[in-house]
């Protein structure tokens, strides 16, 4: 296999994840920069064709490793000791079980291993924004998001249900209010495999149009890693969606690195799922923004199960 190293001078945050046609691999490096070029290194006899990078978001910085076949990365970070500095290896691998036979850290692509190796249908819960006596933003011809919002999420739900393999379930299919921390914990209880809150915007600006896809985003997580923490007496706090662990067993640092470890894949996964979700929209509807925004939404804050709200378009604007 091929391993990476980056050498820190503090402590990272990162995501790592895969993407296809092309083959590349994506590393986000949390508020970094990188103080060497990228384009200097020897690539001979590895399975990485190009590196690139680039600042996203102002303060990160993104770095695609183009590939010349797929590969199964797996991340940690070393820390050091006396005077050597944190390190993050990144090892490359063939294929799954060589990857499986060397790993003793846990494997930050879970989500997307339970897919392919578990018979039962993938699980979607589909969480139409607001209901009842929360109308959502008004639109044009007094046009409620509530109503927008339950619309397409049945159509959605239908399209689903059609898919062998897969079975959506409605946080809400009628008109009424559910809380945003009770549509997460619904997400939960049925062991959901990935969550969509469906949302419609609004604008003072009637020509605003297009769509928006958005993750959660580092404060997000770390708002909820701690939540979580302080919270891990209570049994109900679990992580890990369809295979959930409780955190009420769990001392307070064992406790911590499990939240971490997964909220951390949960968001890379949640991207990259954004990201395909973009490429596919983008070919039928205009999108507002092309890359997946990342934000603090409460709906999103699930520590293991990969979620998105997706702003579908303008309710103020009649186009949309």
């Amino acid at each position: 296999h091929t391993r990476l190293v980056f050498d820190l001078n503090s402590t990272l945050e990162h995501r790592i994840f895969t993407l296809e046609n092309p083959d590349r691999l994506v590393i986000d490096l949390i508020d970094t920069q990188s103080r060497k070029s990228l384009t200097d290194i020897d690539l001979s006899a590895t399975p990485i064709a190009l590196v690139r990078s680039a600042v996203r978001n102002e303060k990160d910085l993104r770095v695609v490793f183009d590939l010349t076949r797929k590969i199964k990365p797996r991340s940690f970070i070393e820390n050091g000791n006396g005077q050597s500095k944190q390190r993050l290896i990144i090892d490359l691998y063939d294929n799954e079980a060589q990857a499986q036979q060397t790993s003793t850290y846990i494997d930050t692509s879970f989500q997307e291993a339970k897919f392919e190796n578990n018979n039962r249908d993938i699980v979607i819960v589909i969480s139409p924004g607001h209901g009842g006596n929360d109308p959502g933003a008004i639109g044009v011809n007094r046009l409620q998001e509530k109503k927008v919002t339950l619309a397409i999420s049945r159509e959605v739900e239908q399209l689903i249900n059609a898919t062998p393999g897969y079975r959506a379930v409605m946080a809400r299919d009628a008109d009424y209010y559910i809380g945003l921390r009770e549509r997460v914990e619904f997400a939960h209880r049925h062991s959901a495999d990935l969550f969509l809150a469906i949302h419609a915007d609004a604008h003072s600006n009637g020509g605003a149009q297009g769509a928006t896809i958005y993750a959660l985003s580092q404060r997000g997580a770390t708002s909820e890693q701690a939540k979580l923490l302080a919270e891990k007496e209570n049994s109900s706090d679990l992580i890990g969606g369809a295979g959930s662990v409780t955190l009420n067993d769990k001392d307070a640092v064992l406790a911590s690195v499990l939240i971490d470890l997964s909220m951390t894949a949960t968001v890379a996964t949640s991207l990259e799922i954004g990201d395909t979700l973009i490429n596919s929209l983008g070919t039928t509807i205009k999108m507002r923004r092309k890359n997946v925004e990342q934000a603090a939404f409460v709906e999103l804050k699930s520590a293991g199960i990969p979620s998105l709200l997706i702003e579908s378009g303008y309710v103020t604007n009649a186009a949309d």
